[in-house]
């Protein structure tokens, strides 16, 4: 519930009553309400939607897929991000695929890595997306002259600029690259590079032979022979008219063909202008007809584009400088962010507005994205997808004059809040410099510009070419691997170290291309942090503590050798480092992960630091051949009040007291309920638990004078707190204990409260709460009530239904058209005790919470509504009943919080629910969360055989079998009666057809008895 009233003791001040907040709802921008108002009816204008929440790929995703291929890594990110963007871009899709609406709507572009969506409309259009439940908001997707402050000198068009042998250009020889051609014999061949810009002039001698050609399509049929959305898109697309001939022929054109040849410029003609003249150039134009210039919208579909269509590089020499709207700095770095995810590796030149602009404005908006790597351990080593290029003088290592600088600033946006500025240092931009004065190029009419050109636009090209260079000679790097070694070893300038004018330095192509490894480069990720090893594995206040971290090499080829690590915090007031020097076993290639358990840091904490208290760890590693990376790790002080279950299909965030979603109805502390990468459709729950009136406990509203917050952390040995127990019993288990110590009459009650999530795709959409419950008091309490209460509020609160499905013990909530929400009690079937939609205007606005009468009557079924049909803000519960004897007798029940986009989804999610969960053996200190026991596969990563132990708790049948990511069964080892006992399967890597499958995480599922048990492997090639 959004909205809530604070109401008086006279129900009379109802109607008059102003509800403070609100439901979410889309804003249309001001400047495009006053173009529409300027405008004559009907007529379409150019628009972009961005939603304010974010699409990503979850983390352990993004872990598995570090020793997958860049095939497979682009694959299974962009097939994750589209799933994401199909439910959040949903209700805008509704209306804009709506085949009644098409005179109001055209060119609909679905940018799901910015989470944005491009398209013309109407203002009748515009007002009907104005009025869905979305935080989003409409803007003018408005015309920039992206490379206005380049310099031009006089355009020569005509092939008589070329010379009878190859001449190449000075700053191709400038930065190396001809050496790493003869010397090395790299030339970029293979290498495909999207070039966003305005166009290529594609039959240019020296460009025509170098053009990507799509190899799903066949030229000139009209049909979309690739599948891709593109119909004839054989070298590129032109996404200002949106056509397939992406030829640089706009008015005031030339950029995007000069910028090409600096990338790939072969020579053909006389003059070699390329810095990889072996690569290949898919050609993306984003400029309008009229020469007017490209649209945001534009450049986020050709990036997106690229992304989807192989290119492993984008080089863009375009930029939007000065101060832009909150919402276009967070999709930008979101969007950047996936390309890096993807594999793809993004150079944007840093602008030229060093005199128009000042920092932290003076950059383009994608040039002031975080590089994919960065060498600081403080302030923050948070990292973006973008390596900005800044321009060197005129055959010399001084500075372009125009070329923007940093630093340039995050602090003010969500959700990094990072990289504070002006009080801060900012974030060093740009990253590395190359020529970008008297830059000779290809032109229009298949000439040369001569040394004529000016710009950071010519720098980036040169760079991005290098680039291509590297990544043949090894395929496997990543955009954070060619950011370190260009940045490590390029010629410094300026001061000393980065700088905000020359970045890193000017490249040198030949000292990055012999520090490029010939194979993969040791790929070290953190697994674990491991605090007081040797102790209770807490942060005590008023200790010295150990801490490790465990790594692991997720490189397939090259051993981790000289292994070392050091530790420092983000300055806090109670936690300091003791000891930041850390050092590793060799970590090879296939071993697990491994812990700098024989030489640990230490953290000096303070006695006065807070239960609970938050803070930020770096941990840089370092190994031979000079790799380097820092990793942001947060953690707290003893544990934490709250953690939040993200297994990817959803995510739900539980807490040490009673409460879900959030801390308190404030919502500050915690994250909801929602899909991963999706707004919150919860806005507080609790679990409940009474036996009459005078004894109700819960933990939700704040109430009018009235509540009180009767669950209470434990502060027991040991801390009731939240704890993370890993993967027992399932892919992510916490465990919280909490008391009725709040209520005004304790009986007492201890409640043991252990959450359970999978990672399973059939299995991802629910949450396990299981509830161990002791009367620790005198007297038994025969019937004790208790419920999981959960105020959804899915969209626009004031217009939510529900209904219940007895069968299933299941209550739920949802929104017409969107997402389902629910709460269900494990078990057999219509064992609940009730099951409601408890109206919010009823019961909770007249005293901001609901009485406890009123409680004790719903956990009872004394008060029930099985249906709302009438849309209004309501709320779920689903109630059970126990019997706990005196002096430590103890019950268990369990409920599982669900999640769909449909009644039929959040009904085989319960489904899945009650067979992955064991009621016969639940969590206790001394049991784990199953009798089943499945090991982790050993070796892990393995290639290409792995052994798989498993326990039989009784005679019976076992299933166990191998799934995809996508949940596709691909290889069945045991389906059979098998004896009790303790047993083992090797699996070879192979299908049930006996064909090799592909490196890549997979998931192995062990099924018998009714019971569930799964975890995640990696078959590296």
């Amino acid at each position: 519930m959004l909205r809530r009233l604070i109401m008086s003791a006279s129900l009379c001040l109802l109607a008059f009553a102003v509800m403070p907040g609100g439901a979410p709802a889309v804003e249309i921008d001001e400047e495009l309400r006053a173009l529409f108002a300027a405008k004559s009816s009907g007529e379409k204008i150019p628009v972009l939607m961005i939603f304010d929440q974010p699409n990503q790929v979850d983390a352990s995703v993004l872990t598995a897929l570090k020793s997958a291929g860049h095939v497979q890594r682009r694959e299974v990110v962009l097939a994750a991000l589209m799933r994401n963007a199909d439910r959040s871009l949903a209700n805008a899709a509704k209306i804009l695929d709506d085949p009644r609406k098409q005179s109001e709507v055209g060119n609909v572009r679905y940018l799901y890595l910015a989470n944005a969506i491009a398209f013309d409309a109407s203002w009748d259009l515009v007002t009907t997306l104005g009025g869905l439940s979305d935080e989003a908001t409409l803007f003018l997707d408005k015309t920039y002259d992206l490379t206005a402050a380049t310099e031009r000198g006089a355009q020569n068009a005509g092939p008589d600029k070329g010379t009878a042998a190859v001449d190449t250009v000075w700053g191709v020889k400038y930065v190396n690259a001809d050496r790493v051609w003869n010397e090395l014999g790299y030339t970029g061949a293979g290498i495909v590079v999207g070039h966003i810009d305005t166009g290529v002039w594609l039959s240019h001698p020296d460009l025509a032979g170098r053009l990507w050609n799509n190899p799903g399509e066949i030229a000139g049929n009209g049909i979309d022979d690739d599948g891709n959305g593109f119909i004839d898109d054989v070298n590129g697309w032109d996404f200002g008219v949106d056509d397939n001939n992406p030829n640089d022929d706009s008015p005031g054109g030339g950029h995007g063909t000069h910028t090409a040849g600096t990338v790939a410029g072969d020579g053909t003609n006389g003059t070699l202008t390329g810095s990889a003249p072996e690569a290949e150039i898919m050609a993306l134009k984003v400029w309008q007809a009229d020469g007017s210039g490209g649209s945001l919208g534009m450049i986020w579909a050709a990036q997106q584009y690229a992304v989807e269509n192989g290119a492993r590089i984008i080089t863009m020499s375009l930029g939007i400088p000065g101060p832009l709207p909150a919402s276009f700095m967070r999709a930008e770095r979101f969007n950047d962010n996936n390309i890096r995810d993807a594999g793809v590796t993004f150079f944007n030149s840093a602008g030229n507005d060093h005199f128009s602009q000042t920092p932290p404005d003076e950059l383009g908006l994608g040039a002031r994205v975080p590089a994919p790597w960065n060498a600081l351990a403080v302030p923050h080593s948070s990292t973006g997808g973008v390596i900005s290029v800044g321009g060197t003088g005129y055959k010399n290592d001084t500075l372009y004059s125009s070329s923007s600088r940093g630093p340039a600033k995050w602090d003010d946006i969500d959700p990094w809040n990072d990289w504070p500025y002006n009080p801060g240092p900012g974030l060093i931009k740009p990253d590395i410099g190359a020529p970008g004065v008297g830059v000779n190029s290809t032109t229009i009419g298949g000439g040369y510009s001569g040394d004529t050109w000016n710009g950071t636009s010519m720098s980036c090209p040169l760079v991005a070419g290098v680039a291509a260079l590297m990544l043949e000679k090894n395929p496997s790097l990543s955009p954070a691997g060619i950011d370190s070694l260009m940045e490590l070893n390029a010629v410094d300038l300026g001061v000393a170290g980065k700088d905000v004018s020359f970045g890193s330095g000017r490249l040198d192509a030949f000292a990055v291309l012999n520090a490029v490894p010939a194979d993969l480069h040791p790929d070290l990720a953190w697994v674990s942090v491991l605090p007081d090893p040797s102790g209770d594995n807490v942060l005590d206040s008023g200790m010295v503590s150990e801490i490790a971290f465990e790594l692991k090499n997720a490189s397939p080829v090259v051993n981790a050798t000289g292994v070392t690590a050091s530790l420092a915090v983000v300055a806090n007031a109670y936690v300091t480092v003791a000891d930041g020097a850390g050092s590793y076993v060799d970590l090879n290639v296939g071993d697990g992960p491994a812990a700098n358990l024989a030489n640990p840091f230490s953290l000096n904490i303070s006695a006065a630091a807070p239960d609970g208290f938050e803070f930020t760890m770096l941990v840089t590693v370092s190994a031979s051949g000079g790799y380097q990376q820092t990793f942001d790790i947060p953690w707290y002080v003893g544990l934490p009040d709250w953690r939040t279950h993200d297994q990817g299909g959803m995510y739900l965030t539980v807490t040490d007291q009673g409460i879900i979603g959030y801390m308190s109805q404030d919502q500050v502390a915690g994250q909801g309920m929602g899909f991963e990468g999706g707004g919150t459709g919860l806005y507080v729950g609790s679990f409940w638990a009474g036996t009459d009136v005078n004894y109700i406990c819960n933990r939700d509203f704040g109430g009018a004078g009235s509540e009180t917050y009767e669950w209470i952390v434990s502060d027991a040995n040991p801390n009731g707190r939240v704890r993370d127990l890993g993967d027992t019993g399932s892919d992510e288990t916490f465990r919280a204990v909490f008391s009725d110590a709040g209520h005004a009459s304790p009986k007492p009650l201890v409640v043991e409260q252990t959450s359970m999530a999978f990672g399973l795709p059939e299995n991802n959409q629910f949450v396990i709460l299981e509830y161990r419950v002791t009367n620790e008091g005198p007297v038994a309490l025969p019937t004790l009530y208790n419920g999981v209460f959960c105020d959804f509020d899915i969209g626009d609160s004031a217009a939510n239904l529900g209904g219940t499905d007895a069968t299933r013990n299941l209550s739920y909530m949802y929104a017409t058209g969107g997402t389902y929400m629910g709460i269900a009690v494990l078990g057999a079937a219509n064992s609940a005790q009730n099951l409601s939609l408890i109206n919010n205007p009823s019961y909770v606005y007249p005293t901001s919470g609901i009485e406890d009468g009123n409680k004790i009557k719903h956990l009872r079924g004394l008060l029930g509504t099985p249906v709302a049909n009438t849309p209004d803000d309501w709320s779920a519960l689903s109630s059970s009943v126990m019997n706990l004897d005196a002096n430590g007798g103890s019950g268990i029940v369990a409920y599982a919080l669900v999640i769909g986009g449909s009644l039929l989804e959040i009904q085989n999610a319960v489904d899945a629910a009650n067979a992955a969960y064991n009621p016969f053996a639940p969590v206790s200190p001394e049991t784990p969360i199953k009798l089943v026991r499945l090991q982790q596969n050993s070796p892990n990563p393995f290639n290409p055989l792995t052994e798989i132990k498993y326990t039989v708790p009784r005679d019976g049948h076992v299933d166990l079998a191998v799934y995809d990511l996508s949940g596709r069964r691909i290889r069945t080892l045991v389906s059979e009666t098998v004896p009790e006992g303790e047993r083992a399967v090797t699996w070879n890597g192979r299908n049930d057809a006996g064909q090799l499958v592909p490196s890549g995480m997979y998931f192995y599922k062990y099924m018998t008895a009714g019971e569930t048990t799964s975890r995640k492997m990696t078959l590296l090639k």
